[in-house]
């Protein structure tokens, strides 16, 4: 899913009215790897499978293993399917969306579970903030934890963990709620409009509305509403002014503001 027009655009919203899983790679070895989890992801559950390409990302030079028997696909596990997937005729559209909700979309959530395509890269048992990011904002994420001296090792010991999602509609819901469990507040960093913020809140409202403790989940409606992409500079401002983030090492707020200014 890559174009170029002259107007600010998204594509997402044109994909998910189609019922298509939408992956988005972080890096080039991604896009292969991701590549191959399409072919197999659509074989398993019958669907067109999309993959979100930015320029940021598939505009540079990367050495990467082509090696198409590096990735393992598993098949999906956890959910069988009460009918045949895949395509027939004749098949009209009466039948064809039932099918999508009830049947295809579980199979690719599975199959998404199956091989971690979403993965908790750093929790620890006193993390308190959460944040989730995809393709190219979870690099600036990771670009503006590091400028604030956050390495992946020092992550869970300040009471950061992070989520990074290969797949980000539909949303797969069990590791979202894995990851939010002891959280006091999840940030969603995305660019454009809000995509995965809406889908984390609508997985977790049940938890709150259960009376079990569930994280404020804060993002486009709860931080900069603007449809632009974030900057590195943005998310060090982000990061850095985040009370959770910032309360037991002060000199972070500093540091945020410092890189801001570069």
């Amino acid at each position: 899913m890559r174009v170029r027009l002259p107007f600010a655009h998204q594509s997402e919203q044109l994909l998910i009215a189609s019922f298509i899983p939408i992956l988005y790679p972080s890096n080039v070895q991604e896009y292969l790897d991701y590549g191959i989890h399409g072919w197999a992801m659509s074989r398993a559950s019958g669907l067109w499978v999309g993959m979100k390409c930015v320029s940021d990302i598939v505009e540079t030079t990367s050495v990467a293993d082509v090696d198409p028997f590096r990735v393992e696909c598993r098949p999906p596990k956890d959910f069988k399917a009460p009918e045949n997937v895949h395509i027939r005729w004749p098949d009209v559209w009466a039948d064809q969306e039932p099918r999508l909700v009830r049947s295809k979309l579980p199979l690719a959530l599975s199959y998404c579970r199956a091989n971690g395509l979403n993965r908790i890269l750093a929790k620890g048992s006193g993390s308190r903030l959460g944040i989730i990011a995809a393709g190219k904002p979870y690099n600036d994420v990771r670009e503006a934890l590091s400028m604030l001296g956050l390495g992946e090792n020092e992550l869970a010991s300040r009471g950061v963990a992070l989520l990074k999602l290969g797949m980000v509609w539909p949303l797969e819901p069990s590791v979202v709620r894995e990851f939010a469990l002891g959280l006091d507040e999840i940030l969603v960093v995305e660019e454009k409009r809000a995509l995965i913020e809406q889908q984390v809140k609508d997985i977790l409202y049940p938890m709150a509305a259960s009376g079990a403790k569930a994280p404020r989940v804060v993002g486009k409606s709860g931080g900069d509403p603007l449809c632009s992409e974030f900057e590195i500079a943005d998310d060090c401002r982000l990061l850095g002014s985040d009370k959770e983030l910032t309360c037991s090492d002060k000199s972070l707020a500093g540091r945020a503001r410092w890189t801001a200014l570069v």
